[in-house]
Order: structure tokens, then sequence, then C-alpha cells
């Protein structure tokens, strides 16, 4: 989970990418106009801060010269500016400021996905221990190293289905593995995987634009969950011996 400011002078646009960003997993502070985001950037740490442009008082290119010019923590923080003018010369001027990523609006599910995940790659680290701890408890060892060892299985049938589905732009068979993994990921403690595969299934409209890229955003939690899966079960068959 990160730690974002987002910013932007206009309502809906700031609730909608809030709750976007949210449903990812993400912690979200917002502000409306330059100033307020100023203010929070140079009070609080952030992993991530999106900056509208054209906001009132200080543009969002303002708000980055100030935030890498000034001793803050945030100083190195990952900024990505939202923007609707696609001419080249206002591109260059605003990676000029010194922000890290440009999201052309209107701003979209995958199109943060895309961007987010660009700079913050899923950890491998991606199974909650204390679940599967509880699931050798109430099974025992050789019943939780055996359910673990299918899931790891479970897992590469995905990959090689989503991965095959991505070259053929299969939309329907991105949301049957959505279907599959939304319940079963949880179960083992794949809390991120589920709740990505949870949202992709339950709100596809959100992914509209362009369900390749969220495709391929559960493509990568698929392969983190089975790496943390598999250091699991290879501690796990190592107590056993």
């Amino acid at each position: 989970m990160l730690k974002i400011l987002l910013a932007d002078d206009s309502l809906p646009s700031l609730m909608a990418t809030q709750i976007m960003l949210e449903k990812m997993g993400h912690d979200v502070l917002v502000a409306t106009d330059g100033e307020q985001a100023l203010a929070l950037a140079l009070r609080e740490r952030f992993d991530l801060i999106l900056l509208d442009e054209y906001m009132p008082g200080l543009p969002g290119s303002a708000v980055t010269q100030r935030i890498r010019k000034s001793k803050n923590e945030n100083n190195g923080a990952i900024i990505i500016a939202l923007s609707g003018v696609h001419k080249e010369e206002e591109c260059q001027r605003l990676y000029d400021s010194g922000i890290d990523e440009l999201i052309i609006k209107p701003v979209t599910a995958d199109r943060l996905l895309v961007a987010v995940t660009k700079h913050f790659p899923i950890s491998s680290a991606s199974i909650d221990s204390s679940v599967v701890s509880q699931l050798f408890a109430d099974l025992g060892d050789e019943v939780g190293t055996r359910l673990i060892g299918m899931f790891v299985e479970e897992l590469v049938q995905m990959s090689v289905r989503i991965s095959q589905a991505l070259k053929n732009d299969d939309t329907e068979e991105y949301l049957a593995v959505a279907h599959i993994l939304k319940n079963s990921a949880a179960l083992y403690g794949a809390n991120e995987l589920a709740s990505f595969a949870r949202q992709l299934n339950e709100n596809t409209e959100q992914f509209a634009d362009d369900l390749s890229a969220a495709a391929t955003g559960l493509l990568e939690r698929i392969n983190a969950a089975h790496h943390a899966a598999k250091e699991y079960l290879s501690s796990a068959e190592r107590k056993g011996q």
C-alpha cells in the first residue's frame, strides 16, 4: 500500500481518481489547489504525489519545483503530473519541472495502474504470513504443505492463461481468471492479488479503456504471489524432511 497525495481542483475528477487509487489498495490524501498540495507535501511523507497541472494559485509544475528544491523528505518522491494537454512542448515543460511521469487526462484506472506499477513494481513479499501460519496451525503441516503446493500449481496455470489471453486480447479470459483468483488468492494470504482480481472482476467498467493493461497488472501480481508461495512451500518441505 502506498501513501499518496492527490491534488486536483475539479472535485469530480478528484473523487474519481481517489476512488480508483483506494480500490487499488492505497492510502490517499487529497488537496483541491496547489497551495494546499504544497503545504501537505512539506508536512507529511508520501510515496507518490499526483498533481493536476492547471490548478488555481500554484500549478502542478510549480508545486513540483518547490518540492524538488526543498530539503523535505518528499524531494525525492515520485511525482506524476495530470494534464489534458497533448502538445509535445507542453509535455516537455512538465518533465523539465521535475515530474517522473505524465498521465494525459482523462485519468482512467488502467492509466493509473500502468503509471503506478512502473515506479512501484509489485513486491515478491506478497503473501500474508499470518494467513499461511494460521492455515498450518489449523490443518497441520502435511495438509498445509499440500494445499500451498496446489495453490502454487494454480498460479502457474493462471499465469499461462493470462499470458495467452494477452496475446489473443481475450477479455473474457481476463475476467474468468480474475473470478477464480478473487477468492482462492485470499485463502492463501495473497491479499493484493485477491483485491486486484476482485476489483477487475466486479468493476470491469473502470478498466474499459484498456483491459489489457489491467490484465498485465493481474499477471504481475500472479507471478509475485507465485514467487512468494513457492518460498513458503520450499520452507515447509525443508521442515518436513
